[in-house]
């Protein structure tokens, strides 16, 4: 009777594979996803959410088979026939997932194929900024930074990442202002500095450096005993 009266499960289409893919990776079970994500490969190999459902999965399994088969994995044609929107979606979550895996040149193609106009537009801005992050473009990080805030706050991990980048940038550009003996860009940097983290001990050593520059021996005195 329990039997009869319990739902029964029956065929899934494509879409509920994915569907139930998505729900198991969510709850930890990636193996039970990948699986799910081959039925609705089997039943249907054009979608392209399909593949990307799969590769998710199968990167959490098996990263090194993951990050082989990435590259070729959509067929183009299945992906022009998507919406902008839907495209922009795909595109900023294979970034990511390129980027999780280590691909650095795929996941900026990904994350630059984003137009502006779509609403993962400042999430692919986000991968950009990472990247460059990565690759010590720590000026051109903040230029993404900048177009990542555009749909409002980033995220604590993500906004804790841009402040340590300003810091870095306004340290580099107080050390070239002291090499250059310019006591007032050296301030301004340093400002900065102070701003972002005070009690830093690179904030502290350019205090010390900003009042020996400036002739300033007892602000000098301070800094290096607080250093």
């Amino acid at each position: 009777t329990l039997a009869l009266a319990a739902p029964a499960e029956g065929p899934r289409d494509a879409a509920g594979w994915r569907e139930r893919s998505d729900a198991l990776y969510s709850q930890g079970d990636f193996q039970g996803a990948l699986e799910a994500a081959q039925q609705a490969q089997s039943l249907d190999r054009s979608d392209p959410w399909n593949r990307y459902a799969w590769i998710r999965a199968l990167a959490a399994v098996d990263p090194e088979a993951a990050r082989r088969a990435l590259p070729g994995l959509q067929d183009p044609a299945a992906v022009q026939a998507l919406t902008q929107e839907e495209r922009a979606r795909l595109d900023t979550a294979t970034g990511y997932l390129a980027l999780d895996l280590g691909d650095e040149p795929l996941a900026a193609t990904h994350f630059e194929a984003v137009p502006p106009a779509t609403p993962s537009y400042p999430q692919a801005q986000a991968g950009l900024a990472i990247l460059a992050v990565r690759r010590g473009h720590s000026r051109q990080a903040l230029v993404h930074f900048v177009a990542a805030r555009s749909s409002g706050k980033l995220d604590p991990p993500l906004a804790e990442l841009e402040r340590e980048t300003r810091f870095q940038v306004a340290l580099q550009e107080f050390i070239t202002a002291r090499d250059l003996r310019d006591a007032n860009a050296a301030g301004r940097a340093y400002a900065v500095l102070d701003e972002l983290r005070p009690n830093h001990p690179a904030t502290l050593r350019a205090r010390a450096d900003l009042a020996l520059l400036r002739g300033d021996a007892p602000a000098r005195e301070r800094a290096l005993r607080d250093l």
